[in-house]
């Protein structure tokens, strides 16, 4: 196979740039359906990279539809390879900031730590350790899971409820196989987990949101011929508003009494600036009707790509009916991560990140109050890494977007997020996690001086 597809990518290819260019080239058509690919060490020689680095790719290919094959085997194109934009949604470049990915400022990571625990296991590894019943079981990692939901949330769960992803495309595309051709609500038409769902056949309908969360109630009649929510209780991204205790009795309920069962997305539960944290659904549930889904790949990647799913004993088996073939992360990473949550490590990151995060958010809204005033106005969100803001209607979209760029500004339209939402109109997201408090004043002055020019 002729590999010029890639050759940009020499010197300088990660996984996210060689993903995008072997689904652009399978998209275009350079890349036929079944065709073979050339070996992870071939593609790694080629571009100057890692076999990591290639390995973790054609994962997320796989997981993303575009690829086939096992480990130990040929990897060939896909027959029918998925659509890229509804399993992950990309915002257009020029509205785009670095950090609406997800995931933490490099200045956040802990890297010293990481790569203590990558040492440590690199050390003392043996080739007994590469038997595929330790790789594929992966039973000290998701021990090791559950000791840290049990210390930092509360929930109680064993091994064997625990699955672990390769990154989200892998978890996601797992949960849309479970609620083919079923009845089920998901919060903003416009995300990329709605669109998704609906793509792999479940019954979507829109889960209204207002200040205190997704709305089970204004479903009418509707609620009863579902079967599934997805929501995401703590930081709906991008409002950042977190379920009211009353919305989570009634989620509880629904799906209690009409057999149904809740996806909890765990996004932004690591990082809540309310005096008192909300707790998991999971945590609050007691009739095994909600699926844990969080992501460790937000907190600690690039060093980690990594998701992981707690499902109640009810579902274990029509779970793994569905998704026979989980692909497992690499060795070294998934025994480094084990030590690294173990050690504590992990619980210390984010508390760690919780505390700049939190000095990053009060600096932006200060500054926006301070050049402001009542020109702008900041949602009550107490979870996450973004605020929204809407700014006085005189004020264009285009003006704005103009504005931060010049002042070298994160942000971005909400309306990006929440297609169709007529809340969204004049509401733009500012992602914090990346702005020191040195250089946030400044750029609000910029801000506010644009503003006042235009």
């Amino acid at each position: 196979m002729d590999l010029c597809f890639l050759k940009n990518l020499q010197g300088r290819a990660t996984t996210r740039s060689l993903v995008a260019s072997i689904t652009q080239a399978v998209d275009a058509g350079l890349l036929s359906a079944g065709e073979k690919l050339p070996s992870s060490r071939e593609i790694a020689q080629f571009t100057g990279t890692s076999r990591t680095t290639v390995v973790r790719a054609f994962d997320e290919l796989i997981a993303r539809g575009y690829l086939t094959g096992r480990k130990g085997q040929a990897t060939y194109i896909s027959n029918t390879p998925c659509e890229p934009a509804l399993l992950s949604f990309e915002p257009p470049m020029d509205l785009k900031p670095a950090t609406f990915s997800g995931t933490l400022p490099i200045d956040l990571l802990p890297i010293k730590e990481w790569q203590k625990c990558l040492v440590h296991q690199c050390s003392k590894l043996t080739a007994n350790q590469f038997t595929s019943d330790t790789v594929q079981e992966l039973r000290a990692l998701k021990q090791a899971i559950c000791g840290f939901l049990r210390r930092t949330e509360g929930i109680l769960c064993t091994p064997s409820n625990v699955v672990v992803f390769t990154g989200t495309a892998h978890a996601m595309q797992s949960l849309a196989r479970l609620t083919v051709n079923e009845g089920m609500a998901c919060e903003n038409k416009g995300s990329a987990a709605f669109e998704l769902f609906q793509k792999h056949g479940a019954l979507v309908s829109e889960l209204s949101i207002d200040s205190a969360g997704a709305r089970i109630d204004a479903m009418g009649t509707a609620a009863m011929g579902l079967k599934w929510l997805y929501v995401t209780p703590t930081g709906s991204r991008p409002s950042g508003i977190t379920l009211s205790d009353a919305r989570r009795y009634e989620l509880i309920e629904w799906a209690r009494m009409h057999s149904g069962t809740i996806i909890e997305n765990a996004t932004g539960t690591e990082f809540q600036y309310a005096a008192k944290s909300s707790p998991s659904l999971f945590a609050q549930d007691r009739s095994n009707s909600v699926i844990y889904h969080r992501s460790l790949t937000g907190l600690l990647h690039p060093l980690v790509n990594l998701e992981f799913m707690v499902i109640p004993d009810r579902l274990l088996e029509k779970f793994h009916a569905s998704c026979p073939e989980l692909i497992t992360p690499p060795l070294i990473e998934h025994l480094a991560l084990t030590d690294f949550i173990n050690d504590g490590f992990l619980e210390k990151h984010i508390r760690s990140a919780w505390k700049v995060l939190r000095r990053r958010r009060q600096m932006l809204i200060f500054a926006l109050k301070q050049r402001f005033d009542c020109k702008a106005e900041i949602s009550s969100s107490h979870a996450g890494t973004q605020i929204v803001v809407r700014f006085d209607n005189q004020w264009t979209k285009e003006s704005i977007v103009k504005a931060a760029k010049i002042a070298g500004l994160p942000l971005s339209e909400n309306d990006l997020f929440c297609a169709d939402s007529p809340n969204c109109i004049s509401e733009f997201i500012i992602d914090f996690s990346a702005m020191d408090e040195a250089s946030t004043e400044q750029k609000i002055q910029v801000l506010a001086a644009e503003w006042t020019q235009s």
